[in-house]
């Protein structure tokens, strides 16, 4: 039997709070529209700012009037706040099986896996030490990005290159048979060798 919508209860506390840090902010928007959606609740907004907490309230109060009503917009703060990239997520997690490194050897072992240039260009200008892992991570992609179109140019370039220099080779060098030292045919094709099997 359907209830309609202005009549249904609705137990916010269906929803856990979110501070930030409890867990994954894409889980947690997933779970809140799930819910919402199971529920009945059509304004996910007037939902959602009931079960923020701590950071993620600060983040949401941060948001003029308009935006906060707007629910796109609240997920997009959110979002920017406290998704982790992936990666990010993925180093730390191997730096708590090494026993909790710090962030500053988390920046300085990720520099070093790159190449020489690469590490160049992302320790001048700005000080490594003032970087957060996040930030290194943005400024690493951006380099990475700059360097394979770079490196995507010059490979067009190598390739015309050695095209152009692979016909001059191919008409000089001739192939030779390693059973009779001959030139032009292949040892299966040696006419000495074909010669001996056929009169034996």
């Amino acid at each position: 039997m359907e209830v309609p919508a202005a009549g249904r209860v609705f137990d916010v506390k269906l929803i856990s709070k979110f501070d930030g840090s409890s867990q994954p902010v894409v889980e947690w928007l997933e779970k809140l529209e799930l819910v919402c959606k199971l529920c009945g609740v059509a304004d996910i907004g007037s939902v959602l700012p009931l079960r923020l907490s701590a950071g993620a309230f600060a983040v949401c109060q941060q948001l003029s009037d308009e935006d906060r009503r707007d629910v796109k917009k609240v997920k997009e703060a959110l979002l920017a706040a406290f998704a982790l990239d992936r990666f990010i997520a993925y180093l730390r997690r191997l730096a708590t099986f090494a026993g909790g490194i710090s962030d500053g050897f988390l920046c300085s072992t990720f520099v070093a896996g790159f190449t020489e240039h690469v590490q160049d260009v992302l320790r001048e200008g700005v000080r490594m030490d003032d970087l957060t892992i996040g930030q290194l991570l943005a400024r690493a992609r951006a380099v990475m990005a700059h360097e394979s179109a770079v490196c995507e140019r010059d490979k067009d370039l190598a390739a015309e290159v050695q095209a152009s220099g692979r016909g001059v080779a191919v008409r000089n060098q001739a192939v030779r048979c390693c059973a009779c030292g001959g030139a032009n045919h292949f040892a299966r094709e040696c006419p000495t060798r074909n010669g001996t099997m056929m009169s034996a």
